[in-house]
């Protein structure tokens, strides 16, 4: 079993997304079933499923938000160490950001 500094993904999180003009807070909802990690992932307006794989401290982590007849896509690619997250977010057409995750409780 891996240890438990960098065992979990499972808890909630608060996700700081910089880009180019300023900063959003996002909210992950994580669970970890046999390294497939599940949830919900929250944004300021909008909220849809995040799914992804979890390999050692490597975190990739796909969302699909619904807005106005699109969908907006969020990859997350990134290191796990403890209770941080970080590494960057890929938004498609949107462009590529940094991210920093923070879990709140597990």
């Amino acid at each position: 079993a891996p240890a438990p500094s960098d065992a979990a993904i499972a808890g909630m999180w608060d996700v700081e997304i910089e880009f180019v003009r300023g900063a959003a807070t996002h909210t992950l909802f994580l669970e970890e079933r046999d390294g497939r990690v599940v949830g919900q992932h929250r944004g300021e307006w909008l909220s849809g499923e995040v799914r992804g794989t979890r390999t050692g401290a490597s975190v990739d982590l796909r969302s699909r938000q619904r807005y106005e007849g699109t969908t907006l896509g969020y990859r997350f690619q990134g290191t796990l160490k403890a209770d941080v997250l970080t590494g960057t977010v890929d938004l498609g057409e949107y462009g590529k950001a940094s991210f920093n995750a923070r879990r709140r409780w597990t």
